[in-house]
């Protein structure tokens, strides 16, 4: 994930957009949401409270990042 680290706030849409040759994830470590990304697919979530969350691809678990939601 490029940016690995990012800062968003309560009300935020995140999308990720997958430009790679193979399927990806954004599977919340907790396991609260999971999103597949297709090849050259987006997938998106709307931050709704504050905090870390820290995901993972559940394909290629070396792969993570992390959003803090501020108020």
């Amino acid at each position: 994930y490029t940016p690995a680290k990012i800062t968003a706030h309560i009300g935020d849409v995140i999308e990720w957009t997958n430009s790679d040759i193979v399927d990806h994830s954004v599977t919340e470590k907790d396991g609260k949401f999971e999103k597949i990304i297709p090849v050259k697919g987006k997938a998106s979530i709307t931050v709704k409270d504050p905090g870390i969350i820290d995901y993972y691809c559940k394909f290629h678990p070396n792969m993570d990042g992390k959003v803090e939601v501020i108020k």
